[in-house]
């Protein structure tokens, strides 16, 4: 039961940053909007944080999702750094939609591109590791 209440309370801590934030960044203080997207962030944490425990144990996998999960976490900063100055330089009247529009679009292009070249060498490289395993 102590769990529940705390992953409530965890739970209700994130929302209400999340809300302070969004309405930090309403008042165009752009070093906040890391702070908006912050489910984001953990995402390549989670996925360096398994690449090193695989790394741990021997698999060369978890090589793959560190150098994955590092990629995935530098795209995200880029965008963040690019987002809070445009956020920051944004006029009292201009909307925020608007503004963000650039960024959003050159980072999901990043993250599209990266997401196909990754799975198409990936799956090349499945298919030559099955290959040349066959014969084992």
């Amino acid at each position: 039961m102590p769990e529940i209440i705390a992953a409530a309370i965890a739970i209700a801590a994130l929302v209400l940053f999340r809300h302070y934030a969004a309405r930090q960044v309403g008042a165009r203080r752009g070093r906040f909007v890391w702070a908006f997207a912050f489910p984001m962030v953990l995402g390549p944490a989670v996925i360096v944080w398994a690449g090193l425990r695989l790394l741990s144990s021997g698999q060369i996998l978890g090589g793959l999702l560190v150098v994955f999960g590092a990629a995935l976490g530098t795209v995200e900063l880029q965008f963040f750094r690019r987002a809070s100055r445009i956020v920051s330089a944004a006029a009292p009247g201009q909307d925020l939609g608007d503004v963000l529009v650039e960024p959003a679009t050159d980072f999901m292009l990043v993250m599209t591109v990266g997401g196909l070249l990754f799975a198409v060498v990936g799956g090349i490289g499945l298919i030559v590791w099955a290959v040349l395993t066959q014969g084992r």
